[in-house]
């Protein structure tokens, strides 16, 4: 159990650590430059924090419902409707009682109409609408915000994942390639005792077999390299055909010990989503 809370806390604290951007540097990426590159471009963080942007912007505009509006209107109307017509002259007091006799009333030529309304509104009273619509705005929005900060946090531990099996997936290759050489030179060795009858033909097939399982080893442990990078690339939003050479060099850890009571009091303390579950 002891050795468990280690590993795990020093994942973690790898994680803080590359919570830090790096300063521009030329060379192999360092284990903070992945978690930063997974922080700018990784498209879980991209959304969330586009949410948080919507979610200020919804917040300003529930401030903005208490401040006064203007609304200007422009209406537009031909019509040949005798009705319409008769009333419209009213309304714009042009009627004329000569020319309304001297033609068919019943047959009105077409007119256009245009009328102009500006409307100002100003919220007296609500109920608490606003009050409770602002508030609610604001809570939405904090809880968009930690959400976004959760997102940054689980994209970098993502990305402390995968370049750390990227590391152990490189040095499976290479450990693969040195077995695979030394099966190489016994299949050699097996094939001149052979020609020369030291060892009978089942002994050289035996060592061949075993040299075709290196082969498939080494097979294996390539193709899990090539998915682990694909893996970090992925989690740091870089294209599939980005290859890095990663620096394995990783930084000091100190450990603490802690109960589990105290682990989970610091998490529910801490961790963003929690905060971001409160608000909502």
């Amino acid at each position: 159990m002891k050795r468990r809370r280690v590993k795990a806390a020093g994942i973690g604290a790898w994680a803080m650590i590359a919570l830090t951007p790096p300063a521009a540097a030329a060379g192999p990426l360092t284990l903070a430059e992945a978690a930063a590159l997974a922080r700018r471009h990784n498209p879980t963080v991209l959304e969330s924090a586009a949410r948080g942007e919507a979610a200020l912007e919804a917040r300003r505009e529930a401030r903005a419902a208490r401040l006064p509006s203007l609304e200007i209107v422009e209406t537009a109307l031909r019509t040949d409707s005798p009705a319409d017509v008769f009333g419209l002259k009213l309304t714009e007091e042009r009627f004329s009682f000569p020319a309304f006799t001297a033609g068919d009333p019943n047959r009105p030529d077409p007119l256009a109409h245009y009328a102009t309304q500006v409307r100002a509104s100003l919220p007296l009273f609500t109920g608490g609408r606003l009050t409770a619509g602002i508030r609610q705005a604001d809570l939405m929005s904090d809880a968009a915000h930690a959400m976004n900060r959760h997102a940054g946090s689980s994209v970098s531990l993502a990305a402390v994942n995968a370049f750390m099996d990227v590391l152990l997936a490189d040095e499976s290759v290479a450990l693969a390639e040195r077995a695979h050489a030394t099966t190489s030179r016994h299949v050699e060795q097996a094939q001149s005792f052979f020609d020369v009858g030291v060892i009978v033909e089942s002994d050289l097939l035996q060592a061949q077999v075993h040299l075709a399982v290196m082969d498939e080893n080494l097979i294996k442990a390539k193709h899990g390299a090539s998915l682990s990078r694909a893996g970090l690339n992925r989690v740091m939003g870089v294209d599939q055909e980005t290859a890095v050479e990663l620096d394995p060099t990783l930084p000091e850890l100190e450990t603490g010990e802690g109960s589990l009571d105290e682990a989970l009091a610091h998490a529910i303390a801490r961790r963003h989503d929690v905060h971001a579950a409160r608000a909502q």
